[in-house]
């Protein structure tokens, strides 16, 4: 569902990935919403209905829909309603009903909260990297200062 941190009132993806695996082009709906009450939808997502007209055979294809989270809170595990249609060579239309797979819960930060994690996680890293770095680079330096001195002493006594 969301690999990145979500924020309340700023918008993030809701991204589904359609499989067919038949042979022949389908008609894909996705209606989403049964468990997302309480969010919106950015305004170049429509409504939560995703419609993709010809999903080729054996194909893979995106859809994307942009929510909003107004507060802070816990989004839980959501399953979109699917339909998905496709037409046989004798010109028989077959419908078929189902859901998607489960999406992970999605925990939307306040933005005061999410800059107090970033800040924090940030010094963690720098101290960490200070603290490697020092042990590491102290003696890499001492190594090629001596061995930069042992090659010019080594050119002095060939000449």
């Amino acid at each position: 569902m969301v690999d990145e941190v979500v924020i309340e009132g700023k918008p993030f993806p809701l991204e589904y990935t359609i499989r067919n695996l038949g042979t022949l082009p389908a008609r894909v709906i996705i209606r989403e919403g049964s468990n997302l009450a309480g969010l919106s939808l950015s305004k170049d997502s429509g409504n939560w209905t995703i419609v993709k007209n010809n999903v080729l055979p054996q194909s893979t294809t995106t859809a994307r829909l942009m929510i909003v989270a107004e507060t802070e809170r816990v989004i839980p595990a959501s399953r979109a309603q699917v339909e998905y249609s496709y037409t046989t060579s004798t010109g028989e239309e077959i419908t078929r009903k189902g859901h998607s797979s489960a999406s992970k819960p999605v925990v939307v930060y306040n933005y005061d909260e999410y800059r107090k994690t970033f800040r924090d996680y940030t010094r963690e890293y720098t101290l960490f990297t200070l603290g490697t770095a020092i042990p590491v680079l102290l003696p890499l330096g001492v190594w090629l200062v001596l061995s930069t001195s042992a090659a010019d002493t080594t050119k002095l006594k060939s000449k």
